[in-house]
């Protein structure tokens, strides 16, 4: 028996009246009369009208916003109401959301090439559409490598490459991306990039071994123009070739062997800017190949082993007027003697080029190292210094080119504050006593220090460092300018110290009647009872020393 086509009874009809506003027959109608055929006309027209609705509201909308002040602007000046709107963002967000506002405002920004030259994007069609709206204005990228394969943004970037003014890459600890590889990429030629900053996440803050393998770099003529090169965990693969106009070099944790190192810095005449950052290839320690870098302002070297630093400090020839930050790690054997060459070095090289320092200060401790500032000007309290070493050891131990002997030229120190290691000692139980002829030999190279400051220091410790002060056959002759002494926080400060203290008062707080008085001030908080022995045994005629203490 034949099938039969389904039939439609009076609930379907009535509801389709209601909807239609039509009377349909309240009859039987099989699907094949056309029910649903019915419905879809119906679904059609209605669309048709709501679909032109939509239509008149979209543009009564559009005249809405033209009678708006911000529309009735230029479309020049609405442009600089929209660049300016987009000069702070960190990304791309802000000239995303204008472009959505409304048709004027998507019609303006995408007129208007400026406001796509800065690409933070990551992802390839998102980089693609905004060189393509930025033509042909110099392009600016920043991006990560979060979609694979990275080559292929890169190759996309390349097509671009002539107007690239400035490159960041990211490169994201991801399966299948390889540094090689990426770096192979970079190399391409952009005349007007001034910038190319490349980050390894994948092997920061650790030796990459995979980089060790990759030949030398080679000279590269396609970047005439770059003026910063930053590369943290990615290999050298190539430097400008000849004499270059690079300002500002950071190479961190993948520095290239000192050969290819100074060659470079050799044809990076007005380098400002130099931040050196790893391990220094052993082989090539001793290397003499002497740089000169007239207009270099700035100075880091954080490598290991010390000795790498000595050999970059031996062959750099620097102005007077520039910041040096040297960290120095060493292992258990070494030393901080090894990442200064013996000696001052003569003007110009090395830490030499720094003059006559005017004050210093010293501190040392178990978690901080020893920690060496120096500043151009006795009063340099809120300044940045003009030398600052970190010597950073499994033991922490000052010695005579920490304490004395220093590397660069002391004669003019005249401020010099001590800080030691007492209060941090008794916490972590670790202290190293300091060896006596130290602080003589510290004494000895400072001829025109004026103030001395001793604080949180081991008793014996301090009164090794005030005992040769103390002796009349040296007032003459060692710090014979000194005129303040603080002392701060010196444990226990026994009776026996205070007289020590005394004695430097009453051997420099006189001098003979043609010459002035020296010293004048000296201060004591927590170091000692200095007025009880005063009051005892009194001051020498002519005296007139101002003690200060608490």
């Amino acid at each position: 028996m034949a099938s039969q086509a389904p039939v439609y009874h009076d609930p379907i009809f009535g509801e389709l009246s209601r909807i239609l506003g039509l009377q349909v027959a309240n009859a039987q109608m099989s699907f094949s009369e056309g029910v649903q055929h019915t419905i879809l006309e119906a679904i059609e027209a209605r669309q048709a009208k709501v679909d032109s609705l939509l239509g008149a509201i979209s543009e009564l909308r559009t005249l809405y916003n033209r009678t708006s002040p911000i529309s009735i602007l230029p479309p020049e000046l609405l442009t600089v109401v929209f660049l300016y709107a987009t000069s702070d963002g960190e990304g791309n967000a802000d000239i995303i959301s204008i472009s959505r506002v409304c048709r004027h405002w998507r019609d303006s920004s995408l007129q208007t090439p400026a406001l796509w030259t800065r690409i933070l994007l990551d992802h390839p069609a998102g980089i693609e559409a905004f060189l393509e709206r930025s033509r042909p204005l110099p392009a600016y990228i920043a991006f990560k490598t979060s979609y694979e394969p990275a080559t292929a943004t890169l190759r996309l970037i390349g097509t671009e490459a002539h107007r690239l003014r400035s490159l960041k890459i990211k490169i994201l600890p991801m399966l299948g991306t390889r540094v090689k590889n990426i770096m192979n990429r970079v190399k391409f030629a952009a005349p007007m990039l001034e910038e190319l900053v490349v980050e390894n996440e994948s092997a920061l803050r650790r030796p990459n071994r995979d980089l060790e393998t990759l030949p030398g770099p080679d000279e590269f003529s396609g970047v005439p123009s770059l003026r910063t090169l930053t590369l943290i965990s990615a290999p050298l693969t190539y430097v400008p070739a000849g004499t270059n106009l690079l300002v500002n070099l950071k190479l961190h944790y993948t520095i290239p062997h000192p050969i290819v190192l100074f060659k470079l810095l050799q044809n990076s005449s007005q380098l400002e800017t130099l931040s050196l950052r790893g391990s220094f290839d052993r082989t090539g320690e001793g290397i003499i190949h002497h740089v000169h870098l007239s207009n270099l302002k700035t100075l880091q070297i954080d490598t290991f082993p010390p000795a790498g630093i000595a050999n970059i400090l031996s062959n750099l020839m620097m102005p007077a007027v520039m910041l040096i930050t040297i960290q120095v790690s060493m292992d258990i054997t070494e030393t901080f003697e090894l990442a200064f060459p013996v000696g001052v070095p003569e003007p110009s090289f090395g830490l030499g080029c720094l003059g006559r320092l005017q004050r210093m200060v010293l501190f040392w401790s178990a978690p901080h190292g020893l920690n060496l500032r120096a500043y151009a000007n006795a009063d340099d309290d809120l300044c940045t210094p003009a030398l600052s070493i970190q010597g950073i050891n499994m033991v922490t131990e000052p010695g005579r080119r920490f304490l004395a002997d220093w590397p660069f030229d002391a004669s003019g120190i005249q401020a010099i504050d001590i800080c030691g290691d007492y209060f941090i000692a008794m916490d972590c139980g670790e202290h190293t006593q300091v060896e006596r002829h130290w602080w003589l030999e510290m004494l000895q190279g400072l001829p025109e220090l004026k103030v001395l400051r001793v604080m949180a220091m081991d008793e014996r410790d301090a009164f090794g460092m005030i005992e040769p002060l103390s002796r009349v056959t040296l007032s003459e002759t060692l710090c014979p300018k000194l005129e303040t002494l603080e002392l701060f926080d010196i444990v226990p400060a026994s009776k026996e110290f205070a007289m020590r203290v005394y004695d430097i008062v009453a051997h420099r707080g006189v001098c003979p009647s043609d010459e002035t008085r020296v010293l004048k001030t000296v201060e004591l908080f927590n170091a000692g009872d200095l007025k009880g022995v005063v009051d005892t045994m009194g001051l020498p005629n002519g005296c007139d020393v101002e003690i200060l203490q608490e």
